[in-house]
């Protein structure tokens, strides 16, 4: 059997071996970008909530320069207290889609945000005692650097998952 009667058959099993990891490779490259649509999918709302509680941080910073009196800086802190709850569990319901998603890595997304949270609240909640305005600037600052580290933990978490979904 000379080279003429195999070469063909080599070439055709080449051709073959080819288009299996051709057809290999392509559906791992499906798979992964279904994976990356549906991350960012479930990605975009928590984005939306998150840019909602950094409009409520700057209302926070906002009472730093507040020269009202204390009932009514009471009654914007209570006024912030729940417009930023509402946020939190308005972001906790997406972070739970996260959480079950098969798209997503982490399984602990809610919990993470939660502790966070705890100590912004623990934080904040110091404000509805009178202060002397030093003291009450302290916390007001205090409070919306635990809210800004709330913000980053998620935000950070969501773009480190998202750039590994990309690889």
């Amino acid at each position: 059997m000379g080279f003429k009667d195999w070469a063909p058959w080599v070439g055709i099993a080449v051709s073959l071996i080819w288009n299996l990891i051709n057809s290999r490779r392509s559906s791992l490259q499906w798979r992964a970008g279904h994976a990356l649509a549906e991350f960012k999918t479930l990605k975009t709302p928590v984005d939306q909530s998150l840019n909602k509680l950094r409009a409520s941080k700057k209302q926070v910073t906002a009472l730093e320069l507040s020269a009202d009196g204390q009932p009514a800086i009471d009654e914007r802190v209570k006024a912030l207290n729940q417009q930023i709850s509402a946020e939190f569990n308005e972001l906790t319901v997406f972070l739970e889609a996260l959480d079950t998603s098969h798209h997503s890595s982490r399984c602990d997304w809610v919990q993470s945000a939660e502790i966070n949270f705890d100590s912004f609240v623990g934080t904040y909640d110091r404000l509805y005692a009178p202060k002397a305005p030093r003291e009450r600037l302290r916390i007001v600052s205090e409070s919306a650097a635990k809210l800004q580290t709330l913000i980053d933990a998620v935000h950070t978490g969501l773009e480190g998952e998202l750039k590994s979904k990309m690889k």
